[in-house]
């Protein structure tokens, strides 16, 4: 093993001595004090454009093609960007130029005001290449856009590198800011992936140029403040749930006397509403009428296509789910419908056949289909294996047993698709290796899906554990598998480290998901969430309900104290697909459930006013650190699809300004002896390259070398393509002004950071304790430290 530090990263190995102001103090108090550190660090700057000024303008050969000058945030001068004439996803430019070092690591920051809104992407180019991928890159664009305010009354920070190859040996480079209308991530064709620009750009305010990783604002700059006091949300309140029973009571009339409302996607709605006390369908016998009705027909349409199971093994949801939801009705159902199995199938021509034999024939096709075609991200794996083997195997287990897969056979299916036991791949066979290696599973330990890396909304999957938990239970009843709940409190407790103060769309109090680190993110901010994401997969107090776990309920009643928990429920009754519908059907039982709760001290951790708190997962990669009233959120394995990629991605939340980063760190790993070449991609950062745009647009990346990381003995390498292995270290030392995080992702190796020798000892973030300067740290497997170094005018006994 070992440490690849090229020069470019020379810089970078010592603790820095920058950082915000100190937030535990009172702000006004403290600007002399701030502005006089900012002094001392803007000689980080090499160069910067204030937009809307003529006299910086016309200093940086500065031209512009349609955008206006405008005056913003703090009454600061700005330019917009506007859209094409005519329809076009290409819109207004910036040109210019800007000072560089001929032979450091530049980097480049651009400001803009959190509370301006626009789902418009800003694409920089540097000589005429374009910098970034549009889609799920490790090296992002300039500005991915944002439907919601990124950070309410303050300004936001964006920053990026320039490849070395562009700024080798010169000391001025022309830059352009190009305005794109926002990507749909559709993988084509390019008209499907890149939307028309509609309407202006947000507020460009400043660029910047300089050699520092983590961007400190010039002293002259205006800054917003946190604000003390959101206000709460005032409606809508409690009598919307009243609302959720009339409209799920009129999709459930609707489906109980119209076969046509029964379909593949909500099949189960009814059978799972037989068992819901105040809907229209509890014990209601059109629920059985229906429901043989949809199976027969699914049956003959199976006969019809001589046998065949339907094979689809696409993108889509119904096929990770198959014939899960039908397995779910006989399941529910299976008392009532014992009655009707030995009877012949109705409709069917020719050669007589019960509705048994039919129907366990269609699902035993289907479940075996789903055994064969496993899928292994986290996400679509529970889904597959939940529905399409363990439901289904349910509802062959309620109407021909002998043809079932045994209970703890098929329900292993499920420990696998949420990290319980080891997952393996597709045609599984006891023993087996697995693609992944044998002791890879699809959750961490610490209760973080794996998506590769961290993940927000995509990892968000506490609804599809509620879901495996549910089904593992008898009908009627709430409990489930204990393991399975043990897995989803895991989770919960997990995922509460990556939910932040910010506000909500109206500007009221709320906390909201972790996205800017997340490997499969492309929107930001992500969206207000407390105890989970409310959607398709349920309301915010589904998996809350499943397990009253004390942390979940604290959780709970946070998101009831800001009154977030009834606003969820609007745009689930907006759009009633099924999914959303499904999810409705629990509300108001667990409304009642966890507000009877006794009331729990717990809120979530990165909550103001909350204590120091430091989460670490190193199957991941990932940090989330609260330290006063500052909020560092750190993926230091970063897309790395294909090899060791030395980038680490951080949003760091301040009370005077946010920050948004793509910067260097430091990785020792096992080197494969190969190399990764980056490919001319422009939209997609993966998937070889996505869409192609049209015209040449070259990207500033190609031609890149990233050096392969070792996979496991048992695990297959193919070179180029994308891997959890290929671009893992073992060792990642990340220095973002004054934090150092050292992280040892080594299963077995004790390894070591050291300590620059200063003024004032350094503190260790996670064992609150105090790390002499000078000193060699040791980080044990698998575990991670964070260094701080506290301003010698600071209160150090915080």
């Amino acid at each position: 093993m070992r440490a690849l530090i090229p020069a470019k990263h020379a810089s970078h190995m010592k603790i820095r001595r920058f950082s915000v102001l100190k937030s535990r103090m009172a702000p006004v108090a403290l600007l002399p004090v701030f502005f006089a550190w900012i002094t001392q660090v803007s000689a980080q700057l090499t160069d910067s454009v204030i937009f809307g000024s003529p006299e910086s303008e016309q200093a940086h050969a500065f031209s512009s093609a349609n955008s206006t000058v405008v005056t913003g945030g703090l009454g600061q001068s700005a330019r917009k960007l506007n859209p094409p004439a005519t329809a076009s996803w290409q819109g207004g430019t910036l040109a210019f130029t800007m000072r560089v070092d001929p032979a450091k690591q530049n980097y480049v920051t651009l400001r803009l005001w959190g509370s301006d809104v626009s789902d418009n992407q800003l694409v920089l180019f540097c000589d005429g290449k374009q910098i970034g991928y549009k889609h799920l890159g490790d090296y992002t664009v300039l500005d991915k856009g944002s439907p919601s305010p990124l950070c309410e009354g303050r300004f936001f920070y964006n920053t990026c590198l320039l490849p070395l190859t562009l700024t080798k040996d010169k000391s001025e480079v022309r830059l352009e800011i190009r305005a794109n209308g926002p990507n749909t991530g559709a993988d084509k064709p390019f008209e499907a992936f890149q939307m028309p620009m509609t309407y202006p750009s947000r507020g460009i305010y400043r660029i910047y140029s300089h050699l520092e990783s983590c961007f400190a604002p010039p002293a002259e700059e205006k800054q917003g403040e946190f604000p003390a006091k959101l206000p709460i949300r005032a409606e809508p309140k409690e009598e919307i749930i009243e609302t959720v029973k009339t409209k799920v009571n009129e999709q459930l009339e609707s489906m109980l006397n119209n076969p046509r409302f029964v379909t593949p996607a909500n099949i189960d709605i009814l059978a799972q509403a037989y068992y819901v006390k105040w809907t229209l369908a509890y014990h209601n016998p059109k629920v059985i009428e229906q429901s043989l009705a949809y199976i027969d027909a699914q049956a003959r349409d199976f006969l019809a296509k001589h046998s065949k199971p339907w094979r689809t093994v696409g993108g889509t949801m119904s096929d990770w789910i198959g014939l899960g939801r039908t397995g779910q009705v006989l399941n529910l159902l299976k008392s009532e419908i014992l009655p009707y199995l030995d009877q012949a199938l109705p409709g069917k021509a020719g050669e007589q056949i019960t509705r048994r034999k039919a129907w366990a024939d269609m699902l035993v096709a289907r479940r075996d289909l789903h055994i064969s075609h496993r899928r292994s991200y986290t996400n679509q794996a529970i889904v597959n294996d939940v529905y399409g083997i363990y439901l289904t195997n349910k509802g062959i287990a309620a109407i021909s047993p002998e043809r079932a897969l045994p209970e703890n056979k098929a329900r292993q299916y499920i420990y696998e698709a949420i990290g319980i036991i080891p997952w393996f791949a597709s045609n599984r066979v006891e023993g087996e290796d697995t693609r992944f290696s044998r002791d890879f599973r699809l959750f961490t330990k610490k209760g973080l899906s794996r998506e590769l890396g961290y993940v927000g909304e995509y990892g968000e999957v506490l609804g599809l554990l509620t879901q495996a938990y549910y089904a593992t239970a008898e009908p009627g009843s709430r409990d489930g598998d204990p393991r399975i709940k043990a897995q989803l409190i895991n989770a919960l407790h997990a995922r509460a480290a990556f939910r932040y103060p910010n506000t909500d769309d109206d500007r009221n109090q709320a906390m909201r998901m972790e996205c800017f680190i997340g490997w499969r993110d492309n929107k930001n901010p992500g969206p207000v969430t407390y105890c989970f994401t409310t959607g398709d997969q349920g309301s915010e107090l589904f998996p809350v309900a499943a397990t009253l776990d004390p942390q979940a309920i604290g959780i709970a009643q946070q998101l009831f104290a800001d009154n977030q928990f009834f606003k969820s429920l609007e745009p689930m009754m907006q759009s009633l697909f099924p999914g959303e519908l499904r999810a409705l059907l629990s509300v108001p039982d667990d409304y009642e459930l966890v507000k009877r709760q006794a009331k729990s001290s717990y809120r979530l951790p990165m909550t103001r006013g909350q204590p120091d708190f430091v989460f670490s997962d190193e199957e991941d990669g990932v940090v989330a650190i609260k330290h006063g009233d500052e909020i560092l959120y750190a993926s230091l394995y970063w897309r790395a699809h294909f090899g060791i990629n030395f980038l680490a991605r951080v949003h760091h939340i301040t009370p005077l300004f946010d920050r948004n980063a793509t910067v260097q760190e430091s990785v020792e790993y096992t080197p494969q002896k190969r190399n990764y070449i980056r490919q001319n991609w422009t939209s997609f950062g993966f998937a070889n390259g996505g869409p192609k745009p049209p015209g040449e647009v070259e990207s500033a990346h190609t031609g890149e070398r990233l050096p392969i990381a070792k996979h496991p003995d048992d695990v297959e390498f193919a070179q180029g393509k994308e891997s959890i292995y290929a671009g893992r270290g073992d060792f990642y030392v990340l220095h973002f002004g004054k934090y150092t995080i050292a992280m040892n992702c080594s299963g077995t190796k004790t390894l070591h950071v050291d300590v620059p020798a200063g003024k004032t000892d350094i503190k260790e973030l996670v064992s609150k304790s105090t790390v002499k300067a000078g000193a060699s740290v040791n980080v044990p497997p698998m575990t991670t430290i964070v260094l701080y170094e506290e301003d010698e005018m600071s209160d150090n006994s915080r």
